[in-house]
């Protein structure tokens, strides 16, 4: 049997056992709780972060997109048109020899479709020219095809458009026995003096060929600083088509530095294939990689948003490094694991100085820091204030206080970035919806906001109204007063019309430049006798502008107007809504114009 000496001592070892098991199991469990705990928070809030940068880039990607293709429709119809100025300056001055004398009609006639039907532009523009005598029944004059020259052509009905459009940009499908059903786009001159329109007319997947690329490195740069992305354009084929420093190169040369493989390979892939199915789905995605740096030593990770054009067949590409997430979370695993060193420290101390008069204490400072890892940060400890435990417990909620204050910074960080973006969103979307010069609505606003308004008139049986405004003689002023004087006239009378149509009582309304020196005017819940009021009322005031055009033989700058009047149904078509108002506004230019001719 042991001395009392000896049991003292093998009681005090057994205490000491215990108290150092208790220490290693606590320890360990803090050890779990902080690290699990944190490894959770860590995940979501990283998720969370992850998620919202994903959609901010997808956003301005879109928008971006939409951008890039609203700068390549004004680029190609600027482009089309300046082809079409040119060849009917050439047309003017065969005519001109034909009113001289020096030509005879048939002549002068044979000679135009033969030059018109020798211009080319690119791999398949050309030049037509249509007789539209009998709108119904058009008849082409000149054509590259020469077997098709002469023919009726009312069986197509986008030549039927043609004559009834007359002036302006215009897209149709057509079938043609080499290429299939192609995507078509001309734009409209009519010559008046023989009733012939004649068109500039390229495939529509040419139109990268057509498009200057000053507009959409302009959008990019300004993106790239006022958003943190870096973004770039590359082609189908993986060639950088817009890039500060690597355009015309290959993107494959990119190299994921985990990998080994190019970035582009899987997406340009899974592009190709959704192309070749027509999966516009899958035109749209998001894809991350690995970078390695100059100094061969360190590796940045980027996450990318790319989205396909259509018009141009481009990829547009925004791309951000992961950093301002990592940063963020860095900071957050420093105070974590900070307080891990602090709790492991304070315990150990706690526990080998005094177990038992604290061992509630801990089990309770235990409960409240699994809630902290937890996420829980807005606690107070229900422990002692006084001695380690009592230290532990405030530095454990200013640990809290400090991690709840630096995600509430994060929180913030990302809601200022997001109303950036969508400050930038909102200003992209209106730079495509407004026309540059005139300061009022574009085509496309004008289609969008149409077809809105003929299927709320519908449903709500209210009266719709449609104004088209042509300036008369326009061509003739910008021929004898210069293209900046004719500017300054385009952008006189869209402000004025935006002005007058304001005043108006209508519930909806849109000034819209519709195309060249065409405006148009949308107006829902008026009375036909207000519209009659306002048709007088722009008649007037463009007169009373007083600005002088030598060339008209009413001395000065006029308009014609071609008005409908409707109470849209469900079988109304907003297409034979335009061409009524463009038929009155026919009638009006060709019985003396300065007038407005109402659709019956």
């Amino acid at each position: 049997m042991p001395h009392s000496g000896e049991s003292k001592r093998t009681t005090s070892i057994a205490k000491n056992s215990f108290r150092h098991r208790l220490l290693r199991r606590i320890l360990l469990a803090i050890v779990l709780v902080f690290g699990l705990g944190g490894i959770l928070v860590h995940q979501v809030l990283y998720d969370e972060l992850k998620s919202q940068k994903i959609k901010d880039l997808e956003q301005t990607t879109h928008v971006l997109n939409g951008l890039i293709e609203s700068s390549v429709q004004v680029s190609v119809e600027s482009y089309l048109k300046g082809v079409s100025e040119s060849s009917i300056q050439v047309v003017e001055r065969i005519f001109k020899r034909y009113t001289e004398g020096e030509l005879s009609q048939s002549d002068a006639k044979a000679l135009t479709a033969s030059y018109i039907a020798s211009l080319e532009f690119e791999h398949s523009g050309y030049l037509v020219a249509i007789d539209c005598t009998d709108a119904d029944r058009p008849v082409l004059v000149a054509h590259p095809n020469s077997s098709l020259i002469g023919a009726d052509n009312s069986r197509f009905p986008f030549m039927v458009e043609e004559c009834a459009i007359k002036n302006g940009f215009y897209e149709f499908q057509v079938e043609l026995p080499k290429f299939g059903v192609v995507d078509k786009s001309i734009w409209l001159t009519e010559f008046a003096p023989w009733n012939w329109v004649i068109g500039v007319s390229p495939f529509k997947h040419e139109y990268d060929q057509l498009y200057s690329f000053e507009a959409v490195k302009r959008a990019l740069d300004e993106l790239q600083l006022n958003a943190g992305f870096t973004p770039y354009v590359i082609d189908i084929d993986g060639t950088f088509v817009v890039h500060s420093q690597l355009q015309g190169h290959s993107a494959f040369a990119i190299k994921d530095a985990q990998t080994g493989k190019s970035v582009i390979a899987q997406p340009l892939e899974t592009l190709k294939r959704a192309i070749a199915q027509n999966n516009k789905d899958d035109f749209r995605g998001i894809t991350t990689y690995t970078l390695q740096h100059s100094d061969k030593e360190s590796l940045s990770r980027h996450i990318a948003s790319y989205q396909y054009i259509e018009a141009t067949g481009w990829i547009i590409v925004l791309s951000t490094q992961m950093a301002s997430i990592d940063e963020g979370m860095l900071h957050f695993t420093y105070l974590h694991a900070a307080s891990i060193v602090i709790s492991l420290f304070i315990c150990y101390f706690i526990i080998s100085q005094t177990i038992s008069p604290k061992l509630q204490a801990v089990a309770d400072l235990t409960n409240e820091v699994e809630n902290i890892a937890k996420g829980h940060y807005d606690v107070r400890l229900p422990v002692h204030r006084e001695g380690e435990i009592g230290r532990l417990s405030i530095a454990i909620e200013n640990m809290a206080q400090e991690i709840q204050d630096h995600t509430a910074s994060l929180e913030q960080t990302v809601n200022e970035r997001t109303q950036q973006l969508k400050a930038a969103n909102k200003k992209l979307e209106l730079i495509a919806h407004t026309d540059a010069l005139t300061g009022v609505a574009n085509r496309r606003k004008f289609d969008a906001f149409f077809d809105a308004q003929i299927a709320h008139s519908a449903q709500s049986h209210q009266p719709f109204t449609l104004i088209l405004c042509d300036i008369d003689y326009f061509k003739q002023f910008n021929d004898l007063y210069g293209h900046d004087e004719g500017d300054a006239c385009l952008r006189k009378v869209a402000q004025l019309l935006e002005h007058t149509v304001a005043q108006c009582s209508a519930h909806s309304k849109l000034v819209a430049r519709y195309g060249g020196e065409e405006f148009a005017v949308i107006l829902t819940d008026l009375e036909n006798s207000r519209v009659q009021e306002l048709v007088s009322d722009l008649l007037r005031k463009v007169v009373e502008l007083n600005i002088d055009h030598h060339a008209s033989k009413y001395q000065q700058v006029t308009i014609s107007l071609g008005i409908v009047c409707t109470v849209p149904d469900e079988s109304t078509v907003a297409r034979d809504v335009f061409v009524r108002a463009d038929k009155a506004l026919y009638i009006s230019k060709k019985t003396g114009r300065n007038k407005a001719s109402f659709d019956e």
